[in-house]
Parts: C-alpha cells; sequence; structure tokens
C-alpha cells in the first residue's frame, strides 16, 4: 500500500533510463534504508531521490549498515526479506568499510564503459585492477615476452597469456585488447563472478579473444604441466589481498596471501615452470626484504630459476594536499626465467 510508503516513495523507478546504463545511461546508486516506523527495508536512489519497497531490478546497493566479512547485511536489515532477495542484494552490494561513495566515485577508474552496463559484485570494487593500469601491466608483459622471444619477435603477434584470478575480467579485458595477444585463458572459481567477466568483455568487444574458464588456477596449472606442453608465452597473477580485513603486517602479506594453497615462492615457482614470463599484482605496502625472501624461494627448483625481476610501484593519482606528489597505489613484479627451453617434463 503507498501508504505506508517512506517520505518521497514511488511505486515507479521513474526517469528515461532504466538504471542499468546500457547505452550510455547513468547507472543509478541506491541505498538500503530501514522505515523504522513500519519496521521495514525500502530502497532510497541517491541520483534522483527516488524510494521504493522492491529490490531495483539494475543499479547497485550500498547498505545502511556495516557490511560483515561474508558481506551479508547486519540481521535488521534483512529480517524480513526473502532468501532470494537476500542474495540477489548481496551480488550487488558496494563496500562500506572506506565509505560507499568513495568506491562508486572509483568506478570509471575501473571500468571506463561503467555505464554501458558493466557488471560487479561485492569484491570486485576493491580487487579490480584500474583499467589505466591494467593496460599498462599488459603492454609491459609484451615487452618482456617479446625480449625474451627468439627470432623476429618484433611480428609476433601470436602470445598468449593466462591470466590466474580473473574476477570480473579487468585484467583479461585488457590483455585482449592489446594486439599482440591472441588468446586469453582466464581462471576464476566462482562460476557468477566468471558470467560477470563474459558479460564485461563482450561489452569491450573482446569475448572471442577470451577463454572464461570456470576451474581453480591451480588445479589448471597442474594440467597444463601434465600434459607436458605449453603454449603459455606468460600468466598474470593477482592473488587475493585479504579482502575488506587485510592482514595487519601489509608489508608481509606478500610471502603468503590469504586463502591461497601456497606460499608465493611457490606460486611464482610452479608459473616460471609452464611461462617464461610471470607478473605478480602486490599491495604497496609490500617491503623490498619481503619480496627478495620470495624471490630466494621461487629459486628453489630444478630445472627454471628467476632470470630476473624488477619491482614497480604503480601510481595513479597526484596528492594535491600532498604538494602534488605521485600518491602509491600497487606494486607489480615482474619475472623471468633463466631459460628459453620449451616446457617440457
Amino acid at each position: 500500500s503507498l501508504s505506508v510508503l517512506p517520505a518521497s516513495c514511488t511505486t515507479e523507478q521513474g526517469g528515461d533510463d532504466d538504471g542499468g546504463g546500457k547505452g550510455g545511461g547513468v547507472v543509478k546508486l541506491w541505498f538500503l534504508c530501514l522505515d523504522a516506523d513500519n519496521e521495514r527495508h525500502y530502497y532510497f536512489c541517491h541520483e534522483t531521490n527516488e524510494s521504493q519497497w522492491t529490490l531495483p531490478d539494475k543499479g547497485y546497493i550500498c547498505p545502511l549498515g556495516k557490511v560483515e566479512p561474508d558481506h551479508a547485511l547486519t540481521p535488521e536489515h534483512t529480517s524480513n526479506m526473502e532468501a532470494s532477495e537476500r542474495e540477489a542484494l548481496n551480488d550487488r552490494l558496494i563496500p562500506v568499510a572506506k565509505g560507499p561513495l568513495r568506491y562508486w566515485g572509483k568506478r570509471y577508474d575501473l571500468f571506463s564503459m561503467f555505464d554501458h552496463g558493466i557488471e560487479m559484485d561485492t569484491s570486485a570494487w576493491y580487487s579490480v585492477t584500474p583499467e589505466k593500469l591494467a593496460k599498462h601491466q599488459a603492454s609491459e608483459i609484451v615487452k618482456m615476452v617479446l625480449k625474451n622471444s627468439q627470432g623476429r619477435s618484433d611480428l609476433r603477434t601470436d602470445l598468449t597469456v593466462l591470466d590466474g584470478f580473473c574476477g570480473v575480467g579487468g585484467n583479461s579485458i585488457q590483455f585482449a585488447l592489446n594486439w599482440r595477444f591472441a588468446q586469453v585463458y582466464s581462471c576464476e572459481i566462482t562460476e557468477t563472478t566468471l558470467h560477470k567477466g563474459r558479460a564485461n568483455a563482450k561489452l569491450y568487444g573482446v569475448s572471442s579473444k577470451i577463454n572464461f574458464m570456470a576451474c581453480d588456477y591451480f588445479k589448471h596449472l597442474q594440467s597444463i604441466k601434465a600434459s607436458g606442453r605449453s603454449c603459455i608465452d606468460a600468466i598474470f597473477l593477482s592473488p587475493p589481498w585479504g579482502g575488506l580485513s587485510p592482514p595487519q603486517n601489509k608489508g608481509d602479506v606478500v610471502k603468503h596471501f590469504p586463502g591461497l594453497p601456497v606460499g608465493t615462492g611457490a606460486l611464482v615457482r610452479e608459473a616460471l615452470e609452464v611461462a617464461p614470463v610471470v607478473a605478480i599484482y602486490i599491495p604497496k605496502e609490500s617491503k623490498a626484504a619481503a619480496i627478495r625472501d620470495v624471490m630466494r624461494e621461487a629459486n628453489k627448483m630444478d630445472s627454471y630459476h628467476v632470470d630476473s625481476y624488477h619491482v614497480e610501484t604503480n601510481y595513479l593519482k597526484t596528492n594535491k594536499m600532498k604538494g602534488g606528489n605521485r600518491v602509491p597505489f600497487a606494486k607489480t613484479v615482474y619475472i623471468t626465467r633463466k631459460t628459453n627451453e620449451p616446457f617440457s617434463v
């Protein structure tokens, strides 16, 4: 009944756009609110001041309360929700740890085509590599592969890259947009996240170049090694950094990322057994000594060794409050193995 709707609440979303942003429209930002008088939640649109009881068909949602580690809303917000509605809502939440509007304000840094229908989940807001940085990483990996290639490397347009933790496709899309790459293999263990990656790649027109695989990266790597042959020129790794609750000692988290079955030294070592070039995306706080320890651990193998590596500090913006100094965002470690011999077992 309309008589119990909160102030300004309507039953129509209004506007010419459907709220999804496709075709250049603006993606709406909705907040989950609680109507204390009716003891019922409702949805408030930040851009248009609209309100409605039902879950919006499109757009993104910010909860009114704190998001728990598993991204579930606080009980008072979900007590009257059906399980299906709660699940649909959780898939579209924006993290609130640092303020939802802060994440929302970075949407075009993550995907320049955000308003064309980019699909996200909660973890993507803090785990996707910003688009300009992902493009740069793709270019750097190309340079390293060509430098280590034999013959007329300047003519190669057949490179293959494996994205070990692709998420919603930020890096995979930029690999595919680089004309040097002919094929991108993208591993993602969560099928709903993989579906979003496929949809995003389609928006960028590169879905034909990306093979999205619903699989565990470590198992896929073992299957490549078991086959005795590898066509992979490079492996890109963006392991989980710890989500909204990263470890207190961020400088040493690079040694063993949360949730992974092996330490980072083993992670790099196993990747080098399959590809001559490996890049790993790590937190900006990673200590130089910790990175050196990882490389020493990676060298504990019989056939392949780290030939060289360099650490690149990634900057995205300038801090005007600090005299215009660039603000570090993350680090990327680029690694090559000592041998160019074809992979074999």
